[in-house]
């Protein structure tokens, strides 16, 4: 399945529904779909992630340090939206109205249109990757010196 499915049915909620229910809905797909991108293209890219509740923590550690300033403002998108994502999932006593689903939606979709710059372009998915192992190195290299 494509994540842009999530974007698009993110988007098609606001638009063909006039409830609650739909616009929190919307609001946690729009981050589905960019988590789910830029998980895919970590876990294509060989880059451990693991199954957990970390998941979320490690791909915006990753993103948010590969040295691209575009790449590491999508990667606080993705932070934002959890936040809008878990307040829309756990939070029933605050309101989600339309307004709300249409700002996550945005920036879900502009952070979403970003990674796809880079990850679509070979050269562009290069350097990311590369940004994205050199801060690893430095990471261990951290770690190495600490022990």
């Amino acid at each position: 399945m494509d994540s842009k499915d999530f974007l698009d049915l993110a988007g098609n909620l606001i638009k063909d529904y006039h409830n609650e229910a739909a616009f929190r809905t919307s609001v946690s797909r729009s981050y589905y779909a960019l988590h789910t991108y830029m998980s895919n293209f970590l876990s294509d890219e060989n880059f451990e992630l693991g199954k957990d509740e970390r998941r979320h923590k490690k791909i915006y550690i990753y993103l948010h340090n590969c040295g691209i300033e575009e790449v590491e403002e999508a990667a606080s998108d993705l932070d934002d939206l959890r936040n809008q994502r878990n307040r829309a999932d756990y939070e029933m006593n605050i309101n989600c109205q339309r307004r709300d689903a249409e700002f996550v939606f945005c920036k879900a979709s502009e952070a979403y249109e970003v990674f796809s710059r880079y990850i679509n372009s070979p050269e562009l998915r290069a350097k990311l990757k590369n940004g994205i192992l050199k801060y690893r190195r430095i990471i261990s290299g951290q770690k190495r010196l600490n022990q």
